[in-house]
């Protein structure tokens, strides 16, 4: 089963990947356009700061669009992303859960502390870890920026602060959409790894109580019992049912607790 963990992880990486392609796509001219709208409205309500402070107002303004856009951004990704994880995930729960129930249906005594049922995956079991970038330096507020703006006209000072910060906000976009990828990334390989874990916890229990079972019968055999080769015909299909989902790096029969 790891391989199946390991196609279903990468699965959910390409779907992160196309969603914050789609998301830069759509977002860059709509948030650029809303930039050039606050830094005019801001230059025309506040005259007197457009050599002195214009430059640094609109840097906070690309921060709060980009803030406000990639938060709308997480609001629809998060339940979306919780729902792909517990989908990719449950496949394996069930598999789990029909391979239990027929091991219920066996009557087998030595199966009997075994769980009857694996719980479905509700979601990511991984805290996001995000933060947002503000990328300082590239915010274009520096101090030859600064003179400059000094010996401008108010319209090449206006032109050359919404090209800077345009150009920053993209930036900023790009970087924390970098970020929102890598965090769901990360979430989705730590909620499947304490996943995997727990199955394979229970795998291993079921290969060791089998296992048991299986040489006690061989046990009886070896002493010349003739009333254990139902037993014995029953342990061994139930061992070869159990090789089909354990780890192919794990040996039942010559590892039955191995982790």
């Amino acid at each position: 089963i790891d391989y199946r963990f390991a196609a279903e992880e990468a699965r959910l990486r390409q779907v992160f990947a196309q969603r914050s392609r789609t998301f830069l796509e759509t977002t860059r001219p709509i948030a650029s356009t809303e930039l050039v709208d606050a830094i005019r409205r801001h230059a025309d309500q506040a005259p007197q700061d457009l050599r002195q402070h214009l430059r640094r107002k609109a840097i906070e303004l690309a921060r709060q669009v980009s803030t406000r856009h990639i938060d709308a951004w997480l609001a629809q990704l998060e339940p979306e992303a919780h729902a792909l994880y517990a989908h990719a995930m449950n496949q394996f729960v069930e598999l789990s859960n029909g391979f239990l129930a027929q091991l219920s249906a066996s009557g087998d005594q030595d199966l009997a502390h075994l769980p009857s049922s694996v719980d479905p995956e509700s979601g990511l079991r991984w805290d996001s870890r995000l933060y947002f970038s503000k990328l300082v330096q590239f915010a274009g507020d520096g101090a030859t920026n600064w003179v400059l703006d000094r010996l401008r006209t108010r319209k090449a000072v206006l032109r050359s602060v919404e090209s800077t910060t345009a150009a920053y906000l993209v930036r900023l976009l790009e970087a924390n959409a970098v970020g929102v990828e890598n965090d769901l990334n990360l979430r989705v390989l730590e909620s499947r790894r304490r996943f995997r874990s727990e199955l394979h916890r229970m795998i291993h229990d079921l290969v060791s109580s089998a296992a048991g079972a299986l040489d006690r019968s061989r046990q009886a055999h070896a002493q010349g019992s003739a009333a254990v080769q139902a037993e014995l015909a029953h342990n061994d299909e139930l061992m070869a049912q159990l090789s089909t989902i354990v780890s192919p790096h794990c040996n039942p029969s010559a590892h039955p607790a191995a982790s």
